[in-house]
Parts: structure tokens; sequence; C-alpha cells
């Protein structure tokens, strides 16, 4: 028995088309993010929660897909202390 293999050339899409699709994974990805914040706070209001700034850009990250290396980069030095201090609280009350 003859195995037959066709090789087909996929063009790359344009990228505008590209561009368009990541910002659709973006959008969806912080739509989620978003939605767990809300599940998060319960009852509680947008404009009355508190959240640390380095904490919800470290989240960001992560629902962004980054790796540890690029939220570290985002974050910058006292983001990433600032992150690793309140985890390692929550932690400790856990």
């Amino acid at each position: 028995m003859a195995v037959v293999c066709e090789v087909v050339r996929l063009e790359p899409l344009p990228i505008a088309e590209r561009i368009e699709t990541q910002r659709r994974v973006t959008t969806h990805a912080l739509r989620r993010f978003r939605e767990a914040l809300e599940a998060d706070a319960g009852a509680e209001s947008w404009e009355v929660m508190e959240f640390p700034a380095a904490m919800i850009l470290s989240d960001v990250c992560t629902a962004l897909g980054l790796s540890d290396d690029q939220r570290y980069e985002v974050l910058g030095l006292a983001g990433r202390g600032c992150v690793e201090v309140l985890t390692e609280e929550r932690a400790a009350v856990v």
C-alpha cells in the first residue's frame, strides 16, 4: 500500500487579521478576569472595592497568559515585591 503525502502551503494571515484575532483573544481574557473579580466581590459594588494596584496588574498579566518573566517585567521591582509580600500574607492566613 502506497502512502501519499500532500504538502499544503498555508499563507500567513494578513497582519490586520492577526491583530484583530489577538484583540478578540485579549478582550475575552479581560472579560473573564472582570467576571472573576465580580464573582469574588459578591454584593460589594465596584465603587467601594479596594485592591492593591500591583495585585490587579499581576492578575491582569496572568489573565492575558503572560509568563512569569513577562509579568515581572510589567510589574517592575517594586510591584513584584508588593505582590510577593501580599501573596505571603494571604498564604499565612489560609
